[in-house]
């Protein structure tokens, strides 16, 4: 606080000149959070009010807005919490003192409208605020101002919806369950489905995922990858559960789910995409909540049903040769080889009548001649154990 006691053993008629020897010299964001502070020291506080009362009226004359100061103060630091600042007090006194000399224009700038321009968005606003009401010092005034974003986004008519991509959270690059915002989102939720409880249609967390990622395979995707994350796991794990629970109130079968999940695309391994887990607890659901119905299947069929066996034979085949995967399509191979057994036995069967090859044939062609090696391995060994 030198400069204050420097200002004492000067003119005190000439403050004016002194704040802008100060402010130039350690720079207005300085100035302003060490004066703000020295108002807090009976010593200096009236020495300090009145050099805040200066820089005031400097900023006042220079015709800065007050988001021009938000900024000169560097309130506007993503990198810090602007609400801890010992200068946002001395902004704020900025701000009541310009919205009451320009009262005639009937335009009053607000604190939050400030935020949102000096953050360049919501998404940045919501995170840094909904940080800060987790600091004791910063959280009632966090809370006031996440209270007026909600209020502001309920006045502009934003559906859910709007506000979770105002906020960023469909960025399919980034997890967003652990994104900050998202907490501001879901209060936000809730706000709109009570104004809104009237309608009859209460609108809900996974429905609003489900439209943002554009379906269930992208939302089963990234809940998927969020399970490994211990910060996220919980929360991806409801999802996941409400995603099941939904798929099941629509009557959908795992065939049909498979079909949703884009599992049933030839030119990926589905066997490698984060989906299949996702699939594969929506089969075990669906086959305890069918028990006894006659409707259960299983992995082996559906995987049938979604590609047919060549083309099967053939995927199985590939993910065999790849690491992540050669466990899960070895498995799955025996699975489909169990299944020929039932249906046609005979290697020469499977030649013909699912591959589909000219029994004139001198050499089988890959990766037929790999898999029926495969099949007649397998077809040897039932025939042993039956013996």
């Amino acid at each position: 606080m030198g400069f204050i006691d420097d200002y004492n053993v000067q003119n005190p008629g000439n403050g004016a000149t002194v704040i802008k020897s100060v402010t130039a010299t350690y720079g207005d964001d300085v100035a302003a959070a060490v004066l703000q502070r020295a108002t807090k020291v009976s010593a200096t506080k009236v020495t300090a009010e009145k050099l805040l009362g200066d820089l005031r009226v400097l900023w006042l004359t220079d015709k800065r807005s007050p988001l021009d100061v938000f900024k000169l103060l560097k309130l506007d630091d993503v990198a810090t919490n602007p609400l801890d600042n010992a200068a946002l007090d001395a902004w704020e006194s900025y701000l009541n003192l310009f919205n009451y000399v320009n009262r005639e224009s009937g335009k009053k700038i607000t604190e939050l409208e400030t935020f949102r321009a000096a953050y360049g968005g919501d998404d940045a606003l919501a995170k840094m605020l909904q940080q800060a009401t987790k600091v004791s010092a910063t959280k009632v005034n966090a809370e006031k101002l996440l209270g007026d974003l909600r209020v502001l986004w309920l006045t502009d008519k934003r559906p859910p919806l709007d506000v979770f991509k105002l906020l960023k959270l469909d960025d399919v690059a980034t997890n967003p369950l652990d994104n900050a915002a998202l907490d501001a989102w879901e209060s936000y939720l809730n706000l709109f489905n009570y104004v809104n409880r009237e309608s009859g249609k209460k609108i809900t967390e996974l429905e609003t995922f489900r439209a943002a990622y554009g379906g269930d395979d992208a939302l089963a995707k990234m809940l998927h990858q969020a399970t490994r994350v211990s910060t996220t796991k919980e929360a991806a794990r409801n999802l996941l559960r409400d995603q099941r629970n939904r798929w099941w109130g629509e009557k959908r079968t795992p065939l049909d789910v498979f079909k949703l999940l884009n599992l049933d695309k030839v030119a990926s391994n589905p066997l490698a995409s984060p989906a299949l887990d996702v699939w594969n607890s929506y089969l075990k659901s669906f086959n305890y909540w069918s028990r006894g119905t006659g409707r259960e299947t299983t992995t082996i069929d559906t995987f049938t049903a979604a590609y047919g066996d060549a083309a099967l034979a053939k995927i199985i085949n590939t993910a065999r040769t790849v690491p992540e995967t050669e466990k899960m399509a070895t498995a799955l191979q025996l699975q489909q080889f169990a299944l020929w057994m039932r249906k046609r036995g005979n290697p020469n069967n499977i030649y013909t009548h699912v591959f589909k090859l000219d029994p004139k044939l001198k050499t089988i062609p890959e990766p037929y001649q790999t898999i029926l090696n495969h099949y007649h391995s397998f077809y040897k060994q039932f025939i042993r154990d039956v013996k």
